[in-house]
Parts: C-alpha cells; sequence; structure tokens
C-alpha cells in the first residue's frame, strides 16, 4: 500500500487508535455511565486504554514496515549474499499493552538463515516478550514469588504472561551479574586520604583459650561460663553460622535482583 494513500485523513496507520478512543468518549457519554461509580469507571478506563496504547504501538509498527527500504547487499554472518527477498513476514511481540504484530522484510538464501534488518533496526529480543515485559518481570520477582508476579503483572497491564515463561525472563535478565560486577571492579587503588574501616561484632562466638589476649584470659577466669551447657547470652556456633549464611545469600539475591 502506497504510504502517501495510507495517511490520508479516511485511512492512516493510526486510524484503530482513534476509533478506539472515540468509543470510549461515546461509552462515558452514553446514559448506561449515567449512574456508574467512579470506581467502575476507573476500571474500564484502564481496561479499554491499554487497548488504545497497544493500538498506537501496532500502528507504529505497520508505518515502519510501509517505509522499510530494500537492501540489495545483504550478507549473511558467514558472507553469504541473500538475495531472496520475502516480504510481509510476521511475527508476535508481547509488550505493556498486549500483543502486536511485526511485519517486515527477509532476506535469505538456500541452506542459510533469513535475516531480517528491520528486526535489528527495532533490537527486537529472540522471544516474543518485549524489553519493558523483562524489566517489569525483573522488578516483580524481586519483590515476591513468581505465582504473585504474573498476577501483578496480569492486573496492572495489558498483557498475561505465564509463570515458566516469567522464571525463564528473570533468569536471562540475571545472567550478566556477575560479568557486570567483574567489568566494574577496581584494579587500581583509588586515589583518595579517605579511610576504609569494616569492624565486626563478635560477640556470642566462642573463643578457644589460648586465642585470647592476656587481659581477656584473665576475665574469661573469672567468669561463670558453663562447660555443660551454654551459658546466659551465649549462642552455638552452628546455629549463628548457619542464620550467618541464610542471611547473607538472600542479602546478594535481593541485591542482585534490585540492581537490574
Amino acid at each position: 500500500m502506497n504510504v502517501a494513500y495510507s495517511n490520508t485523513p479516511d485511512f492512516s496507520f493510526f486510524c484503530d487508535a482513534t476509533k478506539q478512543i472515540n468509543h470510549m468518549i461515546t461509552h462515558l457519554q452514553s446514559a448506561h455511565c449515567h449512574d456508574n461509580e467512579h470506581g467502575d469507571i476507573e476500571c474500564y478506563i484502564q481496561k479499554e486504554g491499554f487497548e488504545v496504547l497497544r493500538c498506537l504501538f501496532q500502528g507504529y509498527l505497520d508505518l515502519k514496515t510501509a517505509n522499510e527500504v530494500l537492501h540489495d547487499d545483504v550478507y549473511s554472518d558467514q558472507g553469504t549474499h541473500l538475495n531472496h527477498i520475502k516480504h510481509n513476514t510476521k511475527r508476535k511481540l508481547t509488550t505493556l499493552f498486549g500483543s502486536v504484530t511485526v511485519r517486515r522484510k527477509s532476506d535469505s538464501q538456500r541452506l542459510h538463515n533469513s535475516v531480517f534488518p528491520l528486526d535489528a533496526q527495532l533490537n527486537l529480543p529472540a522471544d516474543q516478550y518485549s524489553d519493558r515485559i523483562r524489566q517489569r518481570v525483573a522488578i516483580e520477582a524481586r519483590k515476591s514469588s513468581y505465582d504473585e508476579a504474573v498476577q501483578s503483572i496480569s492486573q496492572t497491564t495489558g498483557c498475561y504472561i505465564p509463570k515458566r515463561q516469567s522464571l525463564k525472563l528473570a533468569q536471562d535478565v540475571a545472567q550478566d551479574f556477575d560479568d557486570f560486577y567483574r567489568q566494574n571492579r577496581y584494579l587500581t587503588l583509588e586515589k583518595t586520604d579517605n579511610l576504609l574501616v569494616l569492624t565486626f561484632d563478635g560477640k556470642g562466638i566462642a573463643m578457644r583459650p589460648e586465642g585470647l589476649r592476656e587481659c581477656t584470659k584473665k576475665a574469661a577466669l573469672k567468669s561463670k561460663k558453663l562447660n555443660s551447657r551454654l551459658s546466659a547470652g551465649e549462642k552455638k556456633i552452628e546455629n549463628a553460622w548457619h542464620k550467618w549464611l541464610l542471611y547473607t545469600r538472600r542479602y546478594l539475591i535481593f541485591e542482585r535482583l534490585k540492581r537490574l
């Protein structure tokens, strides 16, 4: 379809969004909504509003498809000239507003994978879920369980993502965690006169007598330490060590998700 014709007042790539807005306005002005409570109207606008946003996104993608330029010099990663062009190939993209369809041209050659220039221009992911969906899954997954994350996304966006897919997206987002901190580690000494002081509380951890200082050893001899059971305020070493490991593990997982 000619681009100039497509953008006439009678028809444009965003006519579906215009129709949806006009439909919402007509509904809000009708007698059916005259006695509705504000909560019902709020729910209606949210639900139908996502459809407006989805139509706007779809219109933008259709406009990109109509303006896509044919390239005669497309090559694969192996250097093979891809001279077979196929029009109107489709793929699904799930966004925060709902599912849209991306139509684009493909360049291919026998025994070689097809190449989609528009996919690279839009930086589309390999799967169907958009970048904002991935970000939302990472934010919700760090707060609670995956079941609650799926429910929250379903209630506050225009899309639905299954639990297994949300788990995979969270894993994909966190896969570069170690590489990120490895790139940002200090390789040279920091040029500063400030001191970094670390203090540790060893209260409740039993010490061997030969490891005590002289003044501490004298104070220990005067204490009422029980040999058969724990004294008042004394913690079992195994339990304290286990709790410290559990707390450290939870803290690291929380910090990893927080930095996504």
